[in-house]
């Protein structure tokens, strides 16, 4: 419920199409730029991979 009532930006109770594909891709960017800092894919990111002294 709680990615609902941030993606209706008016708080009108509906989603519209917008709504739902702007609350989706900062979902899917947030995923993706931690991806790229994991650059051992652990799940977690490091000082070092974060600030991009890891190996790739």
């Amino acid at each position: 419920m709680r990615a609902f009532k941030n993606w209706d930006k008016n708080q009108d109770g509906h989603l519209t199409l917008e709504e739902y594909r702007n609350g989706l891709a900062k979902k899917d960017n947030v995923e993706n730029r931690f991806k790229n800092f994991d650059k051992n894919s652990d799940g977690k990111v490091t000082r070092e991979e974060f600030a991009g002294k890891a190996a790739p």
